[in-house]
């Protein structure tokens, strides 16, 4: 086994030590760019900005183009992407992003305790989540449906 785990180390560090990030392009001003966090962090906060840029300006579309009646069913679909929203980052920040401290520490004892794995709950808070996904996609798509066939 140490002789299988001592050529998987040698075989991935060979590995990583031909491919560095400036042999991506043989450019050497992009190769420094890529390599750069800084490039990095701007770009995914531009990204992130334009997404949200573009959601609003899709809503505000959404919200011209569409009957004063159905107004309501665009509240109800904003809404619950809303609290779709707030559970998963409720979730990722206060229960899986740390599961030693906070929230996730408490679940992680608790279904110790009184399950005799500190997995379970976090799992179960995880398919909850999901589940309540699957069923907001369901609810955007019967409602997607029924706009459109009042809309043509």
């Amino acid at each position: 086994v140490n002789f299988i785990n001592e050529e998987i180390s040698s075989t991935s560090s060979i590995l990583m030590s031909n491919h560095h990030v400036s042999d991506v392009t043989n450019i050497p001003l992009i190769d420094g760019i890529l390599s750069n966090p800084t490039f990095w962090s701007i770009s995914i906060m531009l990204s992130i900005v334009s997404l949200l840029l573009t959601w609003e300006e899709s809503i505000h579309t959404i919200r011209q183009k569409i009957p004063p009646a159905l107004g309501p069913v665009i509240d109800s679909m904003l809404g619950e992407i809303s609290g779709l929203g707030f559970i998963g980052l409720f979730l990722e920040v206060f229960v899986t992003g740390n599961p030693g401290r906070g929230l996730g520490g408490v679940l992680g004892d608790l279904s110790g305790t009184f399950l005799g794995e500190e997995g379970i709950l976090l799992e179960a808070f995880e398919s909850l989540h999901s589940a309540f996904f699957e069923v907001g996609v369901g609810f955007f798509f019967v409602t997607g449906v029924i706009v459109y066939a009042v809309l043509v």
